[in-house]
């Protein structure tokens, strides 16, 4: 189903992958708006167009599309889950709202590569949209990124130990990841949103190599000049190291600990050319990333 073209709404305008769509939407002159849980204090709303948006809220479900009437049309929406375990429920109610009473024709979601439709958390939302797809109803894409490299520099305690104490903890053992950056994704995103056709289908995103978190610490001793090394633990010693460095609560920890098993067991450790089919260039390398990071963790 082809889109006329509008304004793209991105939900989870303010994180990793969204304003990194909201910075190619500007520079290719896409008319778009960032959704956001507190517009007037987002980083993004100095810089981009910005409205008050929250999963949680309902009230706040119709604020983006009464906002870009008053210019244009919203025809597209990039979905990224709330932060709760049943977030496809919320999301499919919204997805209702949008197509029915605002006529919106198009959908791209933010999953990942260990989440298949009608899996947990946004899995529900990837199988409705393929049931909507069938029905002719709307145009859809998938994004299925893997790890994304950024969590080596901006978020939590692998970014502070590797700087405070040159090591990476993990329960991966020797499993390797396509590592991918935000911005690959964010590009194959944008693609999905802005192009004549949607894709209707998955894009499992990867980046260009398969590195484990010991030969990704071995990219950073060399980019950084300092030793950094891979301690690997169990997945009850990564869960207390969890809750010790970033102070979250051990149900969570224990989850975030237990997504290393299936790397340990080899469920990343595949490749493709989807970035370069999808947006004519090679996807980053993890030592570019390193190389551009390196200040972060000196």
């Amino acid at each position: 189903m082809s889109s006329p073209k509008g304004t793209i709404l991105v939900t989870g305008g303010t994180g990793k992958v969204g304003l990194c769509i909201a910075k190619l939407c500007e520079t290719s002159s896409t008319p778009y708006l960032v959704a956001s849980r507190s517009a007037s204090s987002a980083t993004a709303s100095t810089i981009h167009p910005t409205v008050k948006f929250d999963w949680l809220d309902r009230t706040t479900w119709s604020n983006p599309f009464i906002t870009a009437t008053k210019s244009s049309q919203i025809t597209a929406v990039y979905l990224i889950s709330p932060p709760v375990f049943d977030a496809s429920a919320i999301m499919n109610d919204f997805i209702d709202l949008a197509r029915k009473e605002y006529g919106v024709k198009r959908f791209v979601l933010q999953s990942a590569t260990s989440v298949e439709a009608g899996g947990p958390v946004f899995g529900g939302t990837a199988r409705y949209l393929q049931e909507l797809g069938a029905g002719g109803e709307v145009g859809f894409g998938v994004m299925r990124p893997t790890w994304f490299m950024e969590n080596w520099a901006e978020q939590g305690s692998l970014r502070e130990t590797v700087r405070a104490e040159s090591r990476a903890y993990s329960a991966s053992g020797p499993g390797r990841i396509p590592w991918v950056s935000k911005t690959d994704i964010a590009a194959c995103a944008y693609e999905a949103l802005a192009a004549e056709e949607a894709p209707n289908g998955d894009y499992v995103i990867l980046g260009p190599e398969l590195l484990s978190y010991g030969e990704c610490a071995n990219v950073l001793s060399e980019v950084t000049g300092k030793k950094v090394v891979h301690v690997n633990l169990t997945v009850e010693e990564l869960a207390e190291h969890h809750v010790k460095s970033s102070g979250i609560g051990e149900d969570y920890a224990r989850v975030l600990a237990a997504m290393d098993i299936p790397i340990k067991n080899g469920s990343e450790e595949k490749l493709n050319d989807v970035v370069l089919r999808v947006t004519g260039r090679e996807p980053k390398t993890f030592r570019e990333f390193a190389l551009e990071n390196k200040s972060i963790w000196l």
